[in-house]
């Protein structure tokens, strides 16, 4: 068998502290926090040995610690990061029906976590971000799943949020 890598042992870790109990002395934040702080160690770790589909699966799995510990800035990072991992190795990767029952419709990972960075984006009234975001949605469906009608629906929406940021982009 095989040693384990130090990603695989920082995910392990990162696992172990997200379903730990608190304890007297701590608070569900704290753990939330330092098993964020895991996974995004272990996400590092698998870009390094060049897994992104188990990086993007790490970044996910930290937004989801943020979001936990109200940390919505590093929330909306981490999926955009997941997003791109996703990307980067897998970009018609879907999310399993499974896990995510509460889609009708089966998304692209990449788009899935760039929706989260959008959602994230919008509530913190960070609208040219979101707008950068929802373009590269567009660009996702216009590339690489040919879906005219989404991808012009993204960019529509996109350029609505630009405008009113008064952005020329």
């Amino acid at each position: 068998m095989a040693p384990k890598s130090a990603a695989q042992n920082l995910l392990e870790k990162a696992d172990k502290k997200a379903s730990s109990s608190t304890g007297w002395f701590s608070s569900s934040s704290t753990k939330w926090e330092e098993a964020g702080d895991l996974y995004q160690q272990a996400a590092n770790a698998f870009k390094i040995d060049k897994l992104f589909k188990e990086a993007g699966d790490c970044h996910a799995r930290e937004a989801e610690c943020r979001e936990k510990c109200n940390e919505t800035n590093d929330a909306a990072n981490a999926w955009w990061n997941a997003a791109k991992a996703y990307k980067r190795g897998f970009p018609d990767r879907r999310w399993p029906t499974e896990i995510y029952s509460h889609s009708s419709e089966r998304q692209l990972v990449a788009v899935q976590a760039l929706s989260q960075t959008i959602s994230h984006l919008c509530k913190a009234g960070r609208f040219r971000q979101a707008a950068d975001r929802e373009k590269e949605v567009g660009q996702i469906y216009l590339q690489e799943q040919n879906d005219i009608r989404r991808a012009m629906e993204s960019f529509e929406r996109a350029g609505e949020w630009y405008a009113q940021e008064d952005s020329v982009a």
